[in-house]
């Protein structure tokens, strides 16, 4: 813990030394204000400075400068950001011999983590660093005893690259995206929710299914409701889903506490991820086994994207034509 910590103080000096303004969700009244400014808008991440300002340090000038010719201008600043941290971050954990991620799990994590922050700034480095420490926390619960009965994650519970972009590649497509629509508040802020909610469905399934193994009493199948023992695939338990709506209650409080998604977008992302883990588990226990290429990594890839996929089509269908529209 003591290494995130360390990772959030890099992200912090960063954020002193190159100031960005989180992504204003739509129907904010900084977003309605900005909408009806006749001075142009800006894309998220930057911000204008006064002259006095514009001053930075030479490392950051020196990455600015490798970026000029390859990232748009208005974004060079918060890639800048982004390279720094996640470059300082992966530095620090490897040092320390982290046992979080193999080795190439920790370097598609920096992918992972570099995308985030220059997509949606420090608020989606924020939403995907929660959701490796959570998963990480509640892997680790009653280890020992599930090792004893084989129902542990393997390797120890340290992630490795299949895994890093079976739980995330949905939330980083979402964030991908809130930039190409980055000048349009009410598809940015669609895909900011959607980011949101694949990261909080992923952390629901982890929370949901350690738990569940490490405290179920009893837990059967979500398709025919058989009794099985704890680690079954597609196996449910009373505390494993209590556990998974703490955890994506959890995770969706994260993105509104950083701006990305509003307060009443929280029980749209935990109601996307429950949906979409009592799809996983349904799939899990009728045809998983029967088919030999659909593994965990894959599962969780349908999982979250589909979480994702339900929070914005939700999120579009009860919001057609904007809140700005009329504005």
């Amino acid at each position: 813990m003591r290494l995130f910590a360390c990772a959030v103080s890099i992200a912090a000096a960063s954020e002193r030394g190159c100031a960005f303004s989180p992504p204003q969700r739509i129907g904010s009244p900084a977003a309605s204000s900005a909408k009806r400014s006749s001075v142009p808008a800006l894309r998220p991440g930057s911000r204008r400075l006064h002259k006095e300002e514009t001053a930075s340090s030479p490392v950051s000038t020196s990455v600015s400068s490798l970026l000029t010719d390859f990232v748009d201008p208005a974004y060079q600043e918060q890639v800048t950001q982004s390279l720094l941290v996640n470059c300082g971050s992966a530095a620090l954990l490897t040092a320390a011999k982290q046992d979080v991620l193999t080795p190439g799990g920790l370097f598609h994590s920096w992918m992972l983590g570099t995308a985030m922050w220059a997509c949606l700034g420090w608020p989606g480095w924020v939403s995907g660093t929660f959701y490796l420490i959570g998963g990480s926390i509640v892997t680790k619960i009653r280890k020992a005893e599930k090792e004893r009965q084989g129902i542990a994650e393997k390797r120890g519970g340290r992630r490795e690259p299949s895994q890093v972009w079976g739980s995330a590649a949905a939330s980083t497509v979402c964030a991908m995206l809130a930039v190409v629509f980055a000048n349009d508040d009410r598809l940015r802020g669609i895909f900011q929710l959607g980011a949101v909610a694949g990261f909080a469905t992923k952390l629901s399934d982890t929370c949901a299914s350690e738990i569940g193994k490490a405290f179920g009493k009893n837990t059967f199948l979500s398709t025919t409701l058989e009794p099985v023992p704890p680690g079954t695939e597609g196996a449910v338990s009373l505390e494993g889903t209590l556990a998974g709506v703490a955890g994506s209650l959890a995770q969706a409080l994260v993105g509104t506490a950083t701006g990305l998604i509003q307060p009443s977008d929280i029980p749209l992302c935990m109601g996307a991820a429950f949906v979409a883990n009592f799809f996983e588990s349904a799939l899990g226990a009728s045809v998983q086994d029967k088919i030999p290429w659909l593994n965990n990594e894959l599962v969780n890839l349908f999982n979250t994207s589909i979480g994702a996929l339900l929070a914005v089509g939700i999120a579009w269908t009860l919001n057609p034509a904007g809140p700005l529209a009329s504005a």
